[in-house]
């Protein structure tokens, strides 16, 4: 994410949250609440089946591989990158 001349405030810097539940589209969007956040317990990022490949066998697996589906188009990429970044966090529980 490249956020050129904005003074970023973080709104929540103060509060302490037991559970953060993140319906994040886009890798910006997992960003811009991570850094308004103060802390937190735990973290729940709600994916969506798009992010797995319309040919992967029904049920996904949780931990299964992550691909374009061509049904779902730029959603599901979107939402591959809001999972992407999310996994990169360094946070002290996190869930997806």
């Amino acid at each position: 994410m490249k956020l050129t001349g904005i003074i970023l405030v973080r709104p929540f810097a103060n509060i302490v949250f037991d559970t953060v539940i993140d319906t994040a589209y886009t890798g910006d969007d997992v960003e811009l609440l991570l850094n308004a956040l103060g802390d937190y317990e735990n973290y729940i990022l709600i994916s969506s089946s798009a992010v797995y490949p319309e040919y992967a066998p029904q049920p996904f697996e949780e931990y299964a591989h992550l691909s374009i589906n061509k049904y779902w188009g730029k959603y599901g990429t979107d939402k591959i990158d809001a999972e992407t970044v999310f996994a990169k966090t360094k946070s002290k529980r996190i869930y997806s």
